[in-house]
Formats: structure tokens, C-alpha cells, sequence
């Protein structure tokens, strides 16, 4: 990884945040697709929220992820929260939009956010982690289906078939649909955590490209 004066920075905040595989992973994938960015893990205790969030603005950091016990805690200091964020009174990623720091809640409206990014970042390629291998169809019944690859009008059908579960598989296909179809040549990845490596290296998981 070569850093310079225009790296991109993202990040974790949290604590304790030493055990976590966020910057293995963030960074494995910048360096893979050539992306000017780098993902570092900072400890923050609950009498530093507001220095933590003034240093995203600071230096620009272009989003973080939000763990315990700051998933409250950072509300007050950001510009907007999402109405999700606001019910459940938790944030778990922040995005910076021009400046303006926004919330949301990682169960619901994570992968948007990560979608966003990736927008931002003008990736080429979006891995969407997830608890299963590949997106499928008919899920949990006999005559289930692994997808290796799905086009945005493919991945619709099977949306309109109420196919994938809500707050589950949905926000998934949805977040990769809108990044497949964001500029010619992308390409969304779902798969599971610990199959990312094979998953990029076009071994196994989902792909959504048009």
C-alpha cells in the first residue's frame, strides 16, 4: 500500500477496537482494485465522542464504521441521522457528504452506505460481506438456489418475487443493483466474510453487473 498526500482516509471507531479485522479487510480490497485509500482502527472512549467526530471533519475522513459503546453516543454531533437511526437510537456508519457527516444504523442501511462510498471512491468493484456464500433464490427450501451472477433487471424480478428478506438479503441486492447500475463496467459482490478473498478473486459468491 503506497501512501501519499491524496490517500483517502476511512476508519472504526470504538473501543476496545485492537481485535478488529475491518482495516485487513478495507485495506486488502483498496490495494487489490488500486484505490488511494486506507481504513485504520481508532480507540475512542466515551469522554472523546465529540474530538472523534470533529477529527472526521478535520481531516476529511471520507466515512467510519461505529462500534461499541459509541453506537448512541455520536448522534448529537453529526449533521443528519436517518429517520432508522433516530428510532432505534444507534448509528453504525457514518458518511461524510461533502462535509455534511451522516448516520445511519449498519443493520438496515449499511450496505447504502458502503454503496455510496464506493460511488464516491468511483470503484470499480463493491464487496457487500455478508453471513452466507452466495445470494440465493427459493432460500431455506428444498429446491434453493445458488446465484453465481445477476443483472440489475434479473436481481428486480426476483426483488418483485419478494424473494430475499427484508432487512436481511434485500438491502444487499438493492445496495449492489443501484451500484451496478451507477456507471458502465461495475460490478457488485455479495458473499461471505470469511470467502472474500476467493469471492474477489472470482472463485465463488454473487455478482451483480449489468
Amino acid at each position: 500500500m503506497n501512501i501519499d498526500g491524496k490517500t483517502k482516509l476511512l476508519g472504526l471507531i470504538g473501543t476496545p477496537v485492537e481485535h478488529s479485522k475491518s482495516p485487513a479487510m478495507y485495506n486488502y480490497c483498496f490495494e487489490k482494485y488500486g484505490l488511494n485509500c486506507a481504513y485504520l482502527a481508532f480507540d475512542v472512549d466515551m469522554d472523546h465522542v465529540a474530538d472523534a467526530i470533529a477529527a472526521l471533519r478535520t481531516f476529511k475522513v471520507l466515512g467510519c464504521n461505529v462500534t461499541m459503546p459509541l453506537k448512541n453516543a455520536v448522534i448529537p454531533y453529526l449533521d443528519e441521522v436517518s429517520p432508522a437511526s433516530r428510532a432505534i437510537g444507534s448509528v453504525n456508519t457514518i458518511v461524510n457528504k461533502d462535509g455534511k457527516l451522516c448516520g445511519t444504523p449498519a443493520v438496515i442501511d449499511k450496505d447504502f452506505g458502503s454503496e455510496l462510498l464506493a460511488e464516491l471512491l468511483d470503484a470499480d468493484v463493491l464487496v457487500i460481506l455478508t453471513a452466507v456464500e452466495q445470494v440465493a433464490i427459493n432460500f431455506n427450501k428444498p429446491d434453493q438456489k445458488g446465484l453465481d451472477d445477476l443483472t440489475p433487471a434479473q436481481a428486480k424480478v426476483y426483488m418483485d418475487e419478494n424473494q430475499f428478506a427484508k432487512g436481511s438479503m434485500l438491502p444487499k441486492v438493492q445496495a449492489a443493483v443501484k451500484f451496478a447500475e451507477s456507471k458502465a463496467g461495475r460490478t457488485a459482490l455479495i458473499t461471505l466474510l470469511e470467502k472474500a478473498k476467493d469471492g474477489i478473486e472470482g472463485k465463488t459468491g454473487t455478482r451483480v453487473h449489468q
